[in-house]
């Protein structure tokens, strides 16, 4: 896994990880204004379920369900839900394979060197998501259960997915922001959650009632996830020691960012890449180009090793100092009620 290091490193994922979630924030923003009763509704109801209901399991562990309960119900206080699909739509939906093409799948050579361009795009897309989820995590996912694992997995997807004539599949950056405000890692609950999501799916009546959620809703919600998201980019670098003094550093970090959020696209063989993709294969190659020395890497490595144990003791002193703190001062607070109470008697 060295070469993925050397690669990925963290002045590249970080920023990466930065870009894929501001990428969301201007399209949530349109959404919001929509409707910005309903929208700041649930950003607010989202807010507060996580942070001052902590005491409460069920609002901390379903903010995003709370919500967008929250933004509907100011949107359908202010006329702005329609159930005239629902009413219309079946109980029961059956499943059935389609071609867009109207024929069955061919294999080309012309096509599949048109397309390579963007499965690189969407691969690089891929690992600044996964590093997304790793900084949200604190793990190392790359490593175990592993990028290969990923990608084959997303890989064969958009397989199946184009065969049966659906759309290609891909990871969002929208799903690691829920995991980070839940805090529910299992790979179990999410099975679970996406076998529910297959069952109800046959059902008419529920797909045109989600689809009734205003877009305003939803954008508020995004918002939130979407900054979460860009965060876990920023702890990502501060973890990993990323000296943005350095001016390598600093100038694949800029480049990066600049690139991502400024929206540069590329036109390849009539194929338009855009977003995140160009952005990283960019940054990716500024890093390689600018790499320093092995020797130098080992020192630096071994600079940030002390520095992260530094911090770790300091953080370490300040929290048990802390605890004293609160000991002491429960402590005065019971020989206080103690001596009132003699005080009383």
């Amino acid at each position: 896994m060295g070469w993925l290091k050397r690669v990925f490193p963290a002045s590249v994922t970080g920023p990466l990880v930065i870009v894929v979630a501001l990428t969301l924030a201007p399209a949530a923003v349109r959404e919001m204004e929509r409707g910005w009763i309903a929208a700041f509704a649930s950003v607010a109801v989202v807010v507060g379920a996580r942070i001052f209901g902590r005491r409460r399991e069920l609002f901390v562990m379903a903010p995003i369900l709370l919500g967008m309960a929250g933004g509907y119900l100011a949107a359908l206080g202010s006329g702005g839900v329609d159930f005239r699909a629902v009413g219309e739509a079946p109980w029961l939906i059956g499943f059935r394979v389609i071609s867009p093409s109207g024929h069955l799948p061919s294999f080309g050579w012309a096509a599949v060197v048109s397309l390579v361009p963007m499965a690189i795009a969407a691969i690089v897309a891929d690992v600044g998501t996964l590093y997304a989820a790793s900084g949200v995590l604190d793990r190392n996912l790359a490593r175990r259960p592993g990028l290969h694992r990923m990608l084959l997995g997303n890989g064969l997807a958009t397989m199946l997915s184009g065969l049966s004539g659906g759309l290609p599949q891909s990871a969002y950056p929208e799903d690691i922001g829920v995991l980070a405000l839940i805090g529910v890692w299992s790979a179990r609950a999410i099975e679970w959650a996406a076998g529910m999501a297959m069952v109800l799916s046959v059902s008419g009546k529920l797909a045109a009632l989600v689809a009734t959620i205003p877009q305003s809703v939803m954008g508020g919600v995004t918002v939130v996830l979407s900054g979460l998201v860009a965060w876990s980019g920023v702890r990502m670098m501060v973890r990993s020691d990323v000296d943005l003094w350095h001016m390598r550093e600093l100038l694949v970090a800029s480049t990066i960012l600049a690139l991502g959020v400024g929206g540069l696209w590329l036109k390849v063989k009539g194929v338009v890449l855009a977003g995140v993709g160009p952005a990283a294969v960019v940054g990716i190659v500024l890093n390689l180009v600018l790499s320093r020395p092995k020797a130098s890497e080992a020192e630096e490595e071994r600079k940030k090793a002390a520095s992260r144990g530094v911090r770790e003791a300091a953080w370490t002193l300040a929290r048990a100092m802390e605890r004293e703190r609160v000991k002491a001062a429960e402590r005065g607070f019971l020989e206080v009620a103690e001596v009132a109470v003699c005080e009383g008697e």
